[in-house]
């Protein structure tokens, strides 16, 4: 488990979330960019009640990709945690393949209103675009942080 925070243990009870590299046929991977943002993040959300992460998993791409996947590997989990922000938030992540053809995301209102968009890259392409941001609300920043070590686990073959 990584842990990335400030100032101590938040008190609250953190948010599970689920997280997901995941890779078409042609190794490429999913990314979300979020344009009212200029923002850049690996496809994932939070587990709903009575769900398992590997099924908020399948929920979150097909909503988020439109693709459906079968998970090849878990990669481990990602803790963020800020005390001073009452911020805490577990990333359950999975390395995944597309299975079968590529379909349209699902966005929520607030996606689309935020112009969020699917965008496939090659590993080091997508490793480039998350890590090279420039943003100011620490939680883009936790983001950047826990994108980047989710990568890093499939770029040096912990899978």
């Amino acid at each position: 488990m990584q842990i990335f925070g400030t100032g101590g243990i938040a008190a609250i009870k953190p948010r599970d979330t689920v997280r997901v590299v995941l890779l078409d046929d042609s190794n490429r991977v999913a990314v979300l960019y979020i344009g009212a943002e200029d923002f850049y993040m690996l496809p994932g959300g939070g587990i709903d009640a009575g769900e398992s992460p590997e099924q908020a998993l399948a929920r979150e791409v097909l909503e988020e990709t439109g693709c459906r996947c079968k998970v090849t590997q878990e990669l481990g989990v990602v803790e963020e945690n800020s005390a001073a922000h009452e911020y805490r938030e577990i990333s359950y992540c999975y390395l995944a393949k597309v299975v079968g053809k590529n379909g349209e995301p699902s966005l929520t209102p607030e996606e689309q209103e935020e112009d969020t968009r699917l965008e496939w890259h090659p590993l080091p392409r997508a490793m480039e675009l998350i890590k090279n941001q420039s943003v100011s609300l620490f939680d883009m920043k936790f983001c950047i942080q826990r994108d980047i070590s989710i990568l890093m686990a499939v770029k040096n073959g912990a899978v």
